[in-house]
């Protein structure tokens, strides 16, 4: 099997239980015993530059990376978190999404990453799912988009997009269960 190759990008207030659900379901899958090693599941943490990034809490997380050549992954995980810092998203990230998609890899939204992925431009034509408490913004934003509230995630070809939280992890363990196997996603 061929190790799943992700890239989490965490926008500032992220919400880390979303970030850190998904990449601890790929730790765990992804490793032998208890190890913690990035064997079948590998993953990086990007932004636009290597500054701290602050979650919601109030947790900071430092990326590991800057924006590296997309073609090398097979995910790019978008974090979000609250929506006000959303709408400021750093336009260097919307360019990066971008040049993400044009290369063909797959984008997950997760939370109100999904608003980012749609400024982006990188969801027409596509459904979504946001969280029901931010439907109506997005609507209102996105009048020409599907979106959808009663879904734990939502995939449409190589987008996927969830509401966040626990639903994060469950988008992970889908990926797990199809690229690494149903023992994998069990465990």
């Amino acid at each position: 099997r061929e190790a799943v190759q992700d890239r989490s990008e965490v926008l500032h207030e992220f919400t880390l239980f979303a970030f850190s659900g998904f990449v601890d379901a790929l730790r765990i899958a992804g490793d032998e015993l208890d190890n913690s090693r990035q064997r079948e599941c590998r993953w990086t943490v990007i932004a636009p530059t290597l500054q701290p990034v602050r979650a919601n809490c109030g947790v900071e997380i430092t990326p590991w990376e800057t924006f590296p050549d997309p073609s090398q992954f097979d995910y790019v995980v978008v974090i979000g978190g609250r929506m006000e810092p959303q709408r400021n998203t750093d336009p260097r990230i919307l360019e990066y999404l971008r040049r993400v998609a044009d290369q063909g890899v797959a984008i997950i939204g997760v939370c109100t990453a999904t608003f980012v992925l749609a400024r982006a431009g990188v969801m027409k034509g596509r459904r979504c799912c946001v969280h029901w408490n931010a439907r109506l913004d997005f609507e209102e934003e996105f009048p020409d988009l599907a979106v959808e509230s009663d879904t734990i995630f939502l995939e449409d070809g190589d987008r996927i997009t969830c509401p966040g939280g626990q639903s994060s992890a469950d988008v992970a363990l889908h990926l797990i269960g199809k690229h690494c196997g149903a023992a994998s996603a069990r465990k």
